[in-house]
């Protein structure tokens, strides 16, 4: 077989903003290079994003999110002296891949093709890859119009590109571009031609433990700890806002207990890690798989903390009591709307008295709460918005996140906005789809009386956001027992943070 060398790319988004990119990083590029690794390739994950010199984002702030996205656009216009920029260069120089591969979400598609164009203008005969939802709806339009992308992965990508690298390895035997699923690329003609769908993975045992991230600075690739694990695969949901399902199409998967076990044993004895963050789209969902892990790390004494996400109807306080009792420090919850009548337009499915009793449980079994919530849905008006405000007073979460809504492409509400004209998609390939990202979607509330309901909503989560109860709960003791010299660092971070 010949030995390719793959250069798995997550670009820049954060940074070029100005602020620290989140230390749980994405998974899909991780099981992609564990994969190709195992396949007998050279293949290394860089994240670009990462740069923890930077203050902490903090997204209360209307305006300042407005100019941290304008920062972000004028990064990626081509004209940009931006260091990352100059790293991407000296990266392809020492690692001298012979394929790129890129994840490519909607808000990152800029920067996107930055590092594509970089990587043709490296070398011609690269083979650059794109992989992830946003390519996956506009893989034709990519393709055509964007000349430095050769390929793109859609669906879930581990078989996928594996067979795609070993075609371009020249090791397949009677293989054809068309024989692979999952894949669209530009035929001799020049044509755009797309496979079959890929099926997804039955046995996610079968995949190795995901790879840690690396970055690079001064010349050196640097390892990332991987503290983000998942269990499960999936959500059963179908939320207007949600672009998941694009990918995971509604269906559930689950690796063995015995397989997540064994992955935290591994991350606890080769990279000393003790916080663990699941990122499973909803990792309680089925109560007899949760209960299990939990016995297994009971049964183990495994000296471990860690979070999930979870959601309302998944979640009983006999449950909670376990999963307190096995190291769960904190659980995040999706509740997005405190109006009945937008969770219906969300098709959120999400009982208001349950998710009370819920917070209440937490309070009692002392596990912190982190509750996610939206605005700016179609048809919301300012009473909808302040029944959300009296809902989030009422749940009082440990930290609670308030987010604008984003029309993501593959999601009913962006196919509303596009029909409402509030989206022009003519280039929604290329990332440019949105002004700005504290835009008003709700066809209802003028601009101005908008743009003040976020500034009050905003206003109300940081306060909660910042009590001192509240930021005792968020600090990872156990982490910094085992990393003291962050401490230090994330002091005077988060002293930036509390001055805003």
């Amino acid at each position: 077989m010949n030995r390719l060398r793959v250069l798995l790319i997550d670009p820049p988004y954060n940074r070029l903003m100005g602020l620290e990119a989140p230390s749980i990083y994405p998974l899909g590029l991780s099981y992609i290079s564990a994969v190709l690794n195992k396949a007998g390739h050279e293949a290394v994950y860089v994240n670009l994003d990462y740069d923890d010199s930077h203050a902490y984002s903090n997204p209360f702030s209307r305006e300042k999110n407005i100019g941290y996205y304008k920062k972000y656009k004028k990064e990626c216009d081509g004209r940009s002296a931006h260091a990352v920029w100059s790293e991407l260069r000296e990266l392809f120089s020492i690692w001298t891949p012979d394929i790129v591969g890129i994840s490519a979400t909607t808000l990152k598609m800029k920067s996107v093709q930055v590092v594509a164009k970089a990587a043709k203008a490296y070398s011609k005969s690269v083979k650059v890859i794109l992989g992830g939802h946003h390519s996956q709806i506009y893989a034709g339009e990519i393709l055509d119009k964007c000349k430095d992308v050769d390929y793109i992965v859609k669906g879930e990508g581990e078989e996928t590109m594996v067979e795609l690298v070993r075609f371009l390895s020249g090791s397949g035997t009677g293989e054809s571009l068309k024989d692979i699923n999952g894949i669209a690329f530009r035929n001799d003609t020049g044509s755009v031609e797309e496979t079959g769908p890929r099926a997804l993975i039955s046995d996610l045992d079968s995949l190795p433990f995901a790879d840690p991230a690396k970055y690079y600075r001064d010349g050196r690739l640097i390892d990332m700890p991987l503290a983000s694990i998942m269990g499960t695969r999936g959500c059963p949901y179908d939320c207007n806002y949600c672009a998941t399902n694009n990918i995971w199409l509604r269906k559930v998967r689950r690796r063995s207990v015995e397989n997540v076990i064994a992955e935290i044993r591994h991350r606890m004895k080769n990279d000393n890690i003790y916080e663990f963050n699941f990122l499973d789209d909803c990792f309680t969902m089925n109560k007899k798989w949760t209960e299990e892990f939990c016995d297994s790390i009971l049964s183990e004494a495994l000296p471990i903390n860690w979070s999930c996400i979870s959601d309302i109807n998944s979640i009983d306080e006999d449950l909670f009591k376990l999963i307190v009792r096995s190291g769960c420090n904190k659980i995040n919850l999706g509740i997005e709307s405190g109006s009945d009548r937008i969770l219906r337009l969300c098709n959120k499915g999400l009982d208001m008295e349950k998710a009370k009793k819920i917070f209440g449980y937490a309070r009692k079994h002392r596990i912190s709460t982190t509750a996610y919530f939206m605005m700016g849905f179609p048809t919301e008006g300012p009473e909808d918005i302040k029944k959300t405000e009296a809902l989030i007073r009422e749940l009082n979460p440990n930290w609670v996140y308030m987010n604008v809504l984003i029309p993501l492409p593959g999601t009913k509400f962006f196919d509303r906005a596009v029909s409402d004209g509030l989206i022009a998609p003519e280039r929604a390939w290329s990332g440019d789809i949105y002004k700005h990202l504290q835009a008003n979607y709700t066809g209802k509330i003028d601009d101005e009386e908008f743009n003040g309901l976020v500034d009050e909503a905003y206003a109300l989560c940081y306060k909660l956001d910042k009590r001192v109860t509240n930021i005792f709960k968020r600090i990872p003791f156990r982490a910094y027992l085992k990393q003291p010299q962050k401490v230090l660092s994330d002091t005077k971070k988060f002293a930036e943070w509390v001055r805003r």
